[in-house]
């Protein structure tokens, strides 16, 4: 769909209803929802990602330590 977000949001809906518990298809739908610029939706559906995920596969989703500078990783 490379950038159609309006057109894609129906079809990441469906997955989700089709595939609750399926984590990426709520990544997908947050991925959509924060291209479109709803980011309570984004929010909401990347939680959702994240508690359907093992706590093993979660971690790079949560663990802000990988990203952030030893300065700010020590303050995280």
């Amino acid at each position: 769909l490379s950038g159609e977000w309006e057109t894609a949001q129906p079809f990441v809906r469906e997955m989700v209803t089709q595939f609750d518990a399926d984590p990426a298809s709520w990544l997908y739908l947050g991925l959509v929802a924060h291209r479109r610029g709803d980011a309570e939706t984004a929010e909401a559906s990347f939680a959702r990602a994240v508690a359907r995920m093992s706590e093993a596969d979660s971690t790079s989703f949560v663990d802000l330590t990988r990203i952030l500078s030893p300065d700010d990783a020590a303050r995280f």
